[in-house]
């Protein structure tokens, strides 16, 4: 008599293996645009919240710290989109 540790496994289907997130090339180039534009305007803001670059002068974001910290996580989700279309 057999046991069910003696049955071989099933045959069936092998499992697919899809990337997490679904490719389209017609996507590439605007999520580049939008990956450097944001690295950009993540560096201005460090530039702003660091006294670098005082334009306007008027601006409540001129030697503020956390303007130095809103910058670099900008600039880190630039940097992560650009490398996302990149591979």
């Amino acid at each position: 008599m057999l046991s069910v540790c003696d049955t071989p496994p099933a045959a069936g289907p092998a499992l697919e293996t899809r990337p997490v997130f679904p490719r389209n090339p017609d996507m590439k180039t605007p999520l580049l645009i939008l990956g450097i534009l944001t690295a950009l305007i993540g560096l201005v803001w460090i530039a702003q919240g660091s006294g670098y670059f005082p334009y306007p002068r008027s601006s409540f974001m001129i030697s503020q710290t956390k303007w130095v910290y809103y910058g670099a996580c900008l600039a880190l989700v630039g940097l992560f989109t650009i490398a996302f279309t990149r591979r």
